[in-house]
C-alpha cells in the first residue's frame, strides 16, 4: 500500500490475479484454447473498477 491509509483500485488489480484465480473454473473450450485464468480474472476486475 506504499504508506497509504487506503487501498486504491490499482492495489486491488495488482493482487486480483493471485487471490482470485483459484476460484474460477474455466470451460472445456477455454482450457483447449489455453486461456489463462489469471487473465480472465484481471479482465473482469479491471472492467468493474
Amino acid at each position: 500500500m506504499e504508506g497509504k491509509d487506503f487501498v486504491s483500485p490499482e492495489n486491488v488489480l495488482g493482487i486480483a490475479k493471485s487471490v482470485l484465480a483459484h476460484r474460477v473454473i474455466l470451460s472445456y473450450e477455454a482450457i483447449i484454447d489455453k486461456v489463462d485464468v489469471r487473465d480472465v480474472v484481471y479482465e473482469i476486475a479491471s472492467e468493474n473498477l
